[in-house]
């Protein structure tokens, strides 16, 4: 997993991130944007970054497909695209999650959404957690014949060719965003088509036309909302009314970006993976995140895998077997996991892999089941103090394959 730092105003071409880990982007440049290669994993904070592709169809930030990608904000940070492109752009089938304390503004290009989908383009997932957000459709002349696009969302359209957005989701933080000649500050462009959007009132300016709901009337014609997410399976009867439900294992969740990984190497996901490839890689793969808490091989209770069962996506109303005995190819990738988040975390890069369970993976916490979410609270100890040395993000967890975004409070 690479651990890098780029300072854009020394780079004479478009910086490409193209392996899974964390990067650093400092900077101005005024020519050249940030580029993020398909299926990558990836933190990237953005400190003071100013970025203006103006050029032909130039973008600052551009996610292709299949990724999923954490910005945290720091300091003051600007990305502005060229005609058609969103300021950030990511592809379809990604996940953009952006937070930290820091601001952007981001100005889309002609035809496209500050945040979202370039003209006529199917655009991923967009989670804003926290930091200051203004984002603002590109600008379209009155004679232009590209239709309005959304501040944050989707965007315009031509001769059939829709923009098509995914689920935006917006949990916190100051946001602002603007459309231009569309129907929603935050949902689809005109004409176009968007996954869910849920919205925290607190987090967003007035006056806002957003998609499902509006803190004003729009002034044109709303767009039908969409059938709602199929409520995610949260458990059985032994949980009762699910609102406090004990964990037994939740230091687990400090491993969440390694587990895409993990399954692959597996060969435990469909070709696109964003699925298991079967029902007997989903009951192997919650006794594997088991086995990454503790080192031993034994009978488990349906109440100590509630967790991993929420983490896999399996139904709570089919059973699992009291203990699966994995291969050696299993225990090996493992083991390989485990040492690779110790060597990536400085301060427990010279601990034993023992240590790192019983430290922080053997963890009590509860899950309670809000109304966006489920959240992981961990129970904190003294030293917990050493989680801020973590170079990765995984205080909220989203899978392709979970129908509910998981929340970690934890440090």
């Amino acid at each position: 997993m690479k651990n890098e730092k780029i300072d854009m105003g020394r780079e004479s071409d478009t910086f490409h991130v193209s392996q899974d880990g964390v990067y650093t982007i400092t900077g101005t440049n005024s020519r050249h944007g940030i580029t993020v290669s398909a299926g990558v994993r990836a933190t990237i904070f953005l400190q003071d970054v100013n970025l203006c592709d103006l050029g032909d169809m130039g973008v600052a930030f551009h996610i292709a497909e299949n990724c999923h990608i954490t910005v945290i904000l720091e300091g003051n940070n600007i990305l502005h695209s060229g005609r058609e492109m969103a300021a950030i752009q990511l592809r379809k089938q990604s996940v953009l999650n952006i937070k930290g304390n820091g601001k952007l503004i981001a100005y889309g290009g002609e035809g496209a959404a500050g945040i979202g989908c370039g003209y006529a383009t199917e655009c991923g997932d967009i989670i804003i957690e926290s930091g200051t957000i203004e984002a603002y459709a590109g600008y379209q002349h009155e004679t232009s014949w590209r239709a309005g696009s959304a501040g944050i969302g989707g965007a315009g359209q031509y001769a059939g060719r829709k923009s098509k957005c995914g689920n935006i989701i917006i949990l916190g933080g100051k946001i602002i965003a603007k459309r231009d000649k569309g129907n929603w500050d935050i949902g689809p462009g005109d004409e176009g088509t968007c996954g869910n959007v849920k919205v925290n009132k607190n987090a967003i300016a007035p006056d806002m036309c957003v998609y499902g709901f509006a803190t004003s009337e729009p002034t044109h014609t709303p767009i039908p909302t969409p059938n709602p997410e199929p409520t995610p399976h949260f458990g059985t009867e032994q949980y009762g009314d699910l609102k406090h439900i004990p964990i037994p294992n939740a230091g687990l969740a400090i491993l969440s970006p390694f587990l895409p990984m993990l399954f692959m190497r597996l060969n435990m996901l469909s070709q696109d993976r964003r699925s298991f490839n079967s029902n007997e890689s989903k009951v192997r793969a919650i006794f594997i995140l088991q086995r990454l808490i503790a080192n031993e091989d034994r009978e488990y209770d349906e109440k100590d895998l509630f967790l991993n069962r929420l983490l896999i996506n399996y139904p709570s109303n089919e059973p699992l077997p009291k203990r699966v005995e994995l291969n050696q190819d299993e225990l090996n990738t493992i083991d390989s996991l485990l040492e690779t988040a110790k060597t990536n975390w400085s301060k427990m890069r010279n601990t034993s892999i023992r240590a790192l369970q019983e430290s922080f993976l053997n963890r009590a916490g509860f899950i309670e089941k809000t109304e966006w979410e489920c959240t992981l609270t961990v129970e904190e100890r003294a030293y917990d103090i050493l989680l801020d040395s973590i170079p990765w993000s995984y205080k909220l967890v989203r899978f392709p394959w979970m129908e509910s975004i998981l929340k970690v409070n934890w440090r």
